[in-house]
């Protein structure tokens, strides 16, 4: 498929996918009148940034260390 449509068509393909995630989720999920401590988690959101940052570095370095060494 990629060869006859191209690339680009990964990503026309991931809404229809989301567009029914969103709507499950609003179906589902209950509203959020629960008991919550209203207290934003920093600490929780630094971890996760570093870990995605970190995860994103990684795999840009292996994909250049893959292209080198197949070239």
């Amino acid at each position: 498929m990629l060869l006859l449509f191209g690339w680009q068509w990964l990503f026309g393909v991931n809404v229809p996918i989301m567009l029914l995630i969103v709507i499950l989720g609003v179906r589902v999920l209950p509203t959020g009148s629960g008991n919550s401590s209203g207290a934003f988690d920093w600490m929780g959101c630094i971890m996760l940034c570093t870990i995605l940052i970190l995860s994103a570095l990684t795999l840009q370095g292996v994909g250049d260390l893959v292209t080198h060494v197949g070239a």
